[in-house]
């Protein structure tokens, strides 16, 4: 609203000073919420329930992770890691398992993107760190440590484990 003071001293709103801001916030207010809703729902997940897969027979997918170095022309291909993609008949999409050299699990990905990284000394009872939402490439970097580039190679297809009860044994 234009004031007469504002009209004397020659400051009168314009375009430029009043609608491109108000513009502006309208549109972040708008978009910066649509996405909320779903990351809140994982954000108060406990990471111990979301490691878990539902069914009693487990698929596991094994893929080689290799860091993609290179040195002039040469590229050199170093093995780094593994990556376990778990799913069942009752969780189709699974979760992605990143292991290392040495077969020790060092995170997860969900099947949105959210990572997951263990930390703390004692083997035995790792604490998951949230790592936020990226692709599956840019979560096991983050998760392995790794930086430049990675390749996947597929190890096995799809082999089932039958889920048990501790000390079941499964002879026929």
């Amino acid at each position: 609203m234009l004031t007469v003071r504002a009209l004397r001293k020659g400051r009168a709103m314009t375009f430029r000073t009043f609608v491109v801001p108000a513009s502006f916030l309208l549109v972040c207010g708008t978009f910066g919420c649509g996405g909320a809703q779903k990351a809140d729902l994982e954000e108060h997940a406990d990471p111990a329930e979301l490691q878990k897969i539902p069914g009693s027979h487990v698929l596991h997918e094994w893929k080689k992770i290799y860091a993609i170095e290179l040195r002039g022309t040469e590229r050199v291909r170093t093995p780094v890691g593994f990556l376990d993609h778990r799913s069942s008949e009752e969780d189709v999409d699974g979760k992605f398992f990143v292991l290392d050299r040495t077969h020790v699990v060092r995170g997860f990905v969900l099947p949105s993107g959210r990572a997951y990284v263990f930390e703390g000394t004692d083997p035995a009872s790792p604490t998951p760190r949230d790592l936020g939402q990226t692709s599956l490439e840019n979560s096991v970097k983050k998760i392995l440590g790794v930086p430049g580039g990675l390749e996947f190679d597929v190890v096995q297809s799809a082999t089932t484990r039958t889920t048990e009860a501790p000390g079941a044994s499964n002879r026929s």
